[in-house]
């Protein structure tokens, strides 16, 4: 497999030592492959489902964005079509397999990470069954975390260090959609059926020390908090942070292993009749 259309069913390749693993095939995937493939980075996308941007193919056919196609486009190609008009959900499917076969995006189909850990030498491993990846540097571009684990008590962390949003003003974060109540209450009267599919993801480290340090580097929220606060209520952040690591450890060697789950919506709308 060399290209958008690959399967992970398709044998041994070089893939399995790259530079970078990217997890995860949507909008967020394909943009960090553009700016890799523009770096000349040796790199794979995984994707758990067998189709690039599932989650969209899963939202009912009426579907319409609510931001104009110029504002709709991915790094490098233009949405096609009226810039000023909307984009219906086949028409960002269409949009996003063209986007991965343009640039030529090494997307692994089929291939779902049941585990990330921090190995030897610096590196990364990613579990994708009987197989495995090593890569210097790991991409989680995925969303929809669960409250429960480590990301869902993370962010209720990072909540209590972020200024509040303004009254009556609703953030669809991905940690919210995340939360079953939640998501249930969002889609309430507006499907025929709505299945709600849990799974789960592991992060390992060789100390606790590691651990932060990577996450100090690699997560996005802390990363922005830490250019944003003062450095004295970072170190609080910084403080409480190590210590929720601690106390979710499920390692007793020294070692730093973190479980968390995350959110699978599938949410379907009956064809209307009037």
């Amino acid at each position: 497999m060399n290209s958008a259309t690959g399967d992970s069913s398709a044998g041994p390749r070089s893939s399995d030592d790259v530079e970078v693993a990217v997890i995860g095939a949507g909008q967020a995937g394909l943009t960090m492959g553009y700016f890799l493939v523009r770096q000349g980075r040796r790199f794979v996308i995984v994707e758990r489902a067998d189709s690039i941007g599932s989650a969209w193919r899963e939202r009912w056919e009426s579907l319409t964005l609510f931001t104009p196609r110029r504002y709709s486009a991915l790094p490098g190609l233009p949405f096609p079509g009226d810039p000023d008009g909307y984009p219906s959900r086949d028409e960002v499917i269409v949009y996003l397999q063209r986007y991965a076969e343009t640039f030529e995006l090494p997307i692994e189909r089929n291939s779902e990470v049941k585990k990330l850990e921090h190995g030897d030498g610096g590196r990364f491993r990613l579990e994708l069954g009987a197989r495995t990846i090593t890569a210097d540097q790991v991409v989680v571009a995925m969303a929809n975390y669960a409250k429960s684990g480590f990301l869902g008590s993370f962010t209720d962390l990072l909540t209590k260090f972020s200024a509040a949003p303004s009254p009556g003003l609703e953030l669809p974060s991905p940690f919210e959609w995340g939360d079953v109540d939640e998501v249930r209450r969002r889609f309430s009267g507006r499907t025929s059926s709505l299945r709600l599919e849990r799974g789960s993801v592991t992060f390992s480290f060789p100390s606790l020390d590691e651990g932060w340090a990577v996450w100090e580097r690699t997560n996005p929220p802390l990363l922005a908090l830490k250019s944003m606060l003062p450095a004295e209520h970072y170190q609080e952040l910084a403080e409480q942070g190590k210590r929720l690591m601690r106390e979710m450890n499920a390692a007793g060697n020294g070692r730093l292993v973190l479980d968390s789950e995350y959110l699978q919506v599938v949410a379907r709308k009956a064809p209307s009749t009037g």
